[in-house]
């Protein structure tokens, strides 16, 4: 599926692949620019393995399903009934961002941090959702996780 296509650029939504090679990118970066590797590794970690909790969502939409191909289609168009993703959410980054302004944080946990930051960024811009809160747990908390609702159908 396409989200925008420019004829010579084509956006599409973020993938597993797309924020592994993404997540890479970033950390190397951030090594370039710092010399820290706790920091620049714990960035690319963090930013693919924020990921992980679909998995919660796909037991609790999808019970113990195996078909991976079914699961991963039916997340990729958007029909899940629940989207609970629990750590695709700004408040804690948020939160995080204002105690790094005030306070001295380890190369380790701000390189977390960035990864989370740099994932939920992605994520934001490229899977392109109508709703543009979904990002926020309080948001679909309100929303009692409802899918239809806060996941429509993307822009075409």
């Amino acid at each position: 599926m396409c989200l925008i296509d420019f004829g010579f650029l084509r956006i599409r939504p973020m993938r597993p692949l797309q924020h592994i090679l993404a997540s890479g990118a970033f950390g190397l970066t951030v090594y370039a620019l710092n010399r820290e590797p706790a920091q620049a590794i714990s960035c690319f970690l963090a930013g693919w393995l924020l990921d992980l909790d679909h998995f919660y969502d796909w037991v609790q939409n999808f019970g113990f399903n195996t078909d991976y191909t079914y699961v991963y289609n039916r997340f990729g168009t958007n029909r899940i009934s629940r989207p609970y993703i629990l750590l695709h959410s700004w408040e804690p980054i948020i939160g995080f961002w204002l105690l790094y302004a005030f306070y001295s944080i380890s190369p380790l946990i701000s390189g977390i941090f960035l990864g989370f930051t740099f994932h939920l960024a992605l994520d934001q811009i490229f899977n392109g959702p109508k709703k543009v809160l979904l990002y926020f747990f309080t948001y679909r908390l309100i929303h009692g996780f409802d899918g239809p609702f806060l996941i429509q159908e993307r822009l075409r």
